[in-house]
Formats: structure tokens, sequence, C-alpha cells
């Protein structure tokens, strides 16, 4: 599932990391998150051109359509100019790392392509660009 309650945390200008929170709907989720972001003394990332969702594990490996082929406008419902920031957490990465050796076919299946697609797109990197649009 993808969910509200990512934003970037940007320190000096710099993305330093992320924060995620889930467990309610969007807009509480995104509403937690902003405040632990004031709580912490980071500004919240203004809206407008850019929405952050994070993808869980179960979303990589249980949606209908492969991480590279998701139009995830569709899924929030976003307007199609606006940019898209996916977040995955450690603890998201080193799920599915755990489920490549264990779990269902599917399960092993969508885990290593969509590591194999982040390990592609960020190349040695905390950061990376996939456009599917381009």
């Amino acid at each position: 599932m993808a969910v509200g309650g990512g934003y970037p945390i940007i320190d000096n200008g710099k993305c330093v990391g992320g924060i995620g929170i889930s467990g309610g709907s969007y807009e509480q989720d995104q509403h937690a998150a902003e405040e632990a972001l004031a709580a912490l003394g980071f500004e919240v990332p203004a809206h407008g051109p850019e929405t952050s969702i994070i993808a869980d594990s179960s979303f990589s490996v249980q949606s209908p359509a492969k991480l590279v082929n998701v139009d995830f406008h569709q899924v929030r419902g976003l307007p199609p100019d606006q940019h898209v920031r996916l977040l995955f957490s450690i603890p998201v990465v080193d799920e599915l790392d755990g489920l490549k050796d264990s779990g269902t076919h599917q399960a092993r299946w969508r885990a290593t392509h969509t590591l194999g697609l982040l390990d592609n797109t960020l190349v040695g990197s905390t950061v990376g660009i996939l456009d599917r649009r381009i």
C-alpha cells in the first residue's frame, strides 16, 4: 500500500533523511508527520508541486503492477504535473531483502524486482530519480 505521512528531512537545504508515519488516514498520517518534524526542529516542506509517498513492503509485493509500472498519480489521485517523491525506509528495504529468500514465489520475485530497481536507480547514492515518463 502506498501511504501518506512521508516527508523528506531537509537540513540546510540538503535532504538528510526522511520520516514516515502510517496507521491512520492519509490526512492523519500527514498531520502526524508534520507535527513530528516540527517537534524535532525541522521545517515542514511546503506542499505544492511535490508529494511524498511511502511505499511499504506489502505494496511492493502485493500490488497488481510492478513498482516500475505503478502510476502513483492515479493511486493517490494527484494531478499529473505533481512531482512524487517515493520514500523507502531502511526497515522496508531489509524486509524486502528477507523476502528474497523466503515466502511465496510471487513475494520472492517482487522483492527481488523492487530491490533491483532501487539499486539501479540509486547507483550507490541515497537519492535517485525514477521517472518512467521520460
